[in-house]
Order: structure tokens, then C-alpha cells, then sequence
């Protein structure tokens, strides 16, 4: 579940992240960030690297909970901590889908998209 909050809290970020940083002040705004090269930057990341690290920090916060007294600050810190990280997982996982996305959509408009940018 906590995977799922934090795939739907950076969907719609992610996906407007090209126009967030490239923003639509004249017709010729697609620079790097709306580029090709930039979709191949970050489809290059270890994506799914990065989704098993957050996931075994939850797994370890898990486990640190379950040596605490329950309902003790420790123990409600360590369940926060891995819901947190579940999160960040559910997060990561949704970022490149939505970025690329949106370049794929950029891609077929009459301007297109850059392949490098300036």
C-alpha cells in the first residue's frame, strides 16, 4: 500500500517534470530536459537498483521495530521509517514511466524534440 501512495503522490509530478523545468515561455522551450538524450540519461539509471535498496531499508526498519518494545517510540519510529521507505520506493518506480511519457507525447507534436538540447 505504502508503495502505491508514493507511486500516486510523484506520478503527476514526474510527468510534469520536463515542463516544470523547462517551462512553456516561448515555442522554442524544449532544451536538454525535453530532449533525447535526456530520456536516455535516465532510462540508463539502475532504476530497479535503486527500488530493492529502499526496499531492503524498510525490510530492515521492519525488523528493528519487531525488537522494540511494542507501541514505544522506538518501535513506532522504526514502523514509520519503513512505511517512509516503502514510499520512496513506490515513488521511484513511478518517476521514469511519467518523465518518459511525457517525452513521448512531446515527440509527436510539429516541434518535436530536441536530441540534445543547447
Amino acid at each position: 500500500m505504502a508503495e502505491f501512495l508514493g507511486g500516486q503522490l510523484v506520478a503527476p509530478y514526474s510527468g510534469l517534470a520536463p515542463d516544470l523545468l523547462e517551462p512553456a515561455i516561448h515555442g522554442h522551450h524544449r532544451q536538454f530536459f525535453h530532449s533525447a538524450s535526456c530520456g536516455a540519461i535516465l532510462y540508463r539509471v539502475r532504476w530497479d537498483e535503486l527500488v530493492q535498496k529502499c526496499r531492503a531499508n524498510a525490510e530492515a526498519e521492519r525488523e528493528r521495530a519487531l525488537t522494540c518494545a511494542p507501541n514505544t517510540l522506538a518501535s513506532n519510529d522504526a514502523h514509520l521509517r519503513a512505511f517512509l521507505w516503502h514510499m520512496l520506493a513506490g515513488a521511484t518506480r513511478a518517476a521514469l514511466p511519467c518523465y518518459l511519457a511525457h517525452l513521448a507525447m512531446d515527440a509527436t507534436t510539429p516541434r518535436s524534440i530536441p536530441l540534445v538540447g543547447r
